[in-house]
């Protein structure tokens, strides 16, 4: 699946392994992801999406992490005013859960409401 803005390869598995078992990306979630891209106006770079369960563990996800259904997507972006206005804009779009790190966000389609700041002060 293909969306206007991102290659469905940007987001698969890089476990790099023979046997990887993770799920292709929700359709539903790459049209939200496209959304949250197209209302941003500018590039976004993904560097995470689906995740097999031994990727998962080795990037250190919770064991219950959006990745591993295909409904995550992590963006590189240092600059925290660029990672704010993302962040507004997929509250506006209904993620559930939005994570800001130093080296970007968070972005997935589980429940509601769980937003985390984890970028050093």
């Amino acid at each position: 699946m293909a969306t206007s803005y991102f290659r469905l390869s940007e987001f698969r598995c890089k476990c790099g392994r023979k046997e990887c078992d993770a799920v292709l990306m929700n359709t539903g979630f790459m049209l939200k992801v496209n959304s949250l891209r197209s209302l941003y106006g500018k590039p976004m770079y993904p560097n995470s999406g689906s995740r097999c369960h031994f990727w998962n563990e080795h990037e250190g996800g919770s064991p219950k992490s959006q990745h591993v259904l295909g409904m995550a997507a992590d963006f590189k972006e240092f600059d925290k005013k660029k990672q704010a206005k993302i962040s507004e804009l997929a509250e506006k779009l209904g993620f559930g859960g939005i994570g800001l790190y130093d080296w970007g966000v968070h972005v997935d389609d589980g429940p509601r409401g769980r937003r985390w700041d984890f970028r050093s002060k």
